[in-house]
């Protein structure tokens, strides 16, 4: 959980920056009470968000999914840098939606991202090499 600030103040850069601060955190906690898988290799994570700021909030559905998704990739530069000795990388991200129209409304925006491996996917994963 974390906080927004005042209720129409939200934009995508602060969704973005909120996100991938608490999914930082969440990843660090996570690498603290899990041992080590031994091989080196990220732990693998997965977390469920709400369609942060859209509607109410003042964002569009798009911009709300793609600040996320931008939140979680910034995240995952950080928590697959290595620095703690061992890593994580957010791996999943299920999305919840109470209203059916918002709800087919991100289905449409997210089937609109090439994550088979277009630039967005690329920039998604950033992978360490």
């Amino acid at each position: 959980m974390v906080g927004l600030g005042q209720v129409g103040d939200l934009t995508p850069g602060a969704l973005a920056a909120t996100v991938s601060h608490g999914l930082r955190r969440y990843g660090v906690e996570r690498i603290s009470r899990v041992c080590d898988q031994g091989d080196g290799a990220p732990r693998q994570l997965a977390v469920t968000a709400l369609l942060v700021g859209a509607g109410e909030g003042g964002l569009g559905v798009a911009d709300s999914l793609q600040s996320i998704l931008r939140g979680v990739r910034m995240a995952n530069a950080k928590l697959d840098d290595g620095t703690e000795g061992r890593r994580a990388r957010i791996a999943r991200v299920d999305f919840v939606e109470l209203y059916e129209d918002r709800a087919l409304s991100a289905v449409n925006e997210l089937s609109k991202l090439n994550f088979s491996g277009g630039d967005f996917a690329r920039r998604l994963t950033s992978r360490r090499r």
